[in-house]
């Protein structure tokens, strides 16, 4: 259930996605791909790479096609990345960037006051929708990664999701750490969160 997809299929291209060193594997094809940068400040160097690369009908082997750059601006918290339809997602520490694979364009998540979390937790996928788990929210997107619905503050340390059966998601919810989790059930389609008690631990 966990969104952790690094290969995807979009028409008669696949597109594979690969973290690199860019000391050592870039420099045989630095200037010969689109490179997008994230969060780059002027001056500073990139903390990490992503490789896309792509195969269609007229390649049999996976060639460069893009170049992502990223920088942590302030806090290099576990950065992660996963593909979603025709986007590659790059989560950084209070933000997430999407790149349309297609148009290359750019786009950022929060854009809104109500929509911002302090740090980013997982991505998850279950039916058609991408969830996007924050510290204290679950946040449910559909396959343009525009925003169906965002819960209420269900934590303050972490938000984990164990499952989906009868159309509720199987939330969890820290909200005394360390360990102090709450079980929720959220209705899948409108994001209402139903609270079930504490998690007891053995």
């Amino acid at each position: 259930m966990e969104a952790n997809i690094k290969e995807w299929t979009i028409g008669e291209c696949v597109f594979k996605v690969t973290e690199v060193d860019g000391e050592t594997h870039l420099k045989d094809f630095w200037f010969s791909v689109m490179n997008i940068n994230i969060g780059k400040p002027k001056g500073k160097l990139p903390d990490r790479y992503y490789l896309v690369c792509k195969k269609d009908n007229s390649h049999l082997n996976y060639t460069p096609y893009m170049l992502v750059e990223l920088c942590y601006d302030h806090n290099p918290y576990f950065p992660t990345y996963t593909l979603w339809h025709n986007y590659l997602l790059i989560a950084r520490f209070e933000d997430f960037y999407y790149i349309d694979l297609l148009s290359l364009e750019v786009h950022k998540f929060p854009t809104k006051e109500s929509e911002k979390f302090l740090y980013f937790g997982h991505f998850y996928q279950e039916a058609d929708r991408l969830l996007f788990a924050s510290e204290s929210c679950l946040y449910c997107f559909d396959e343009n990664l525009t925003l169906i619905w965002q819960t209420e503050e269900i934590a303050c340390d972490g938000v984990l999701v164990h499952g989906y059966e009868d159309g509720y998601l199987d939330v969890h919810g820290e909200n005394d750490p360390p360990g102090g989790w709450i079980q929720y059930k959220v209705e899948f389609a409108t994001g209402k969160a139903i609270k079930l008690g504490w998690v007891v631990t053995e």
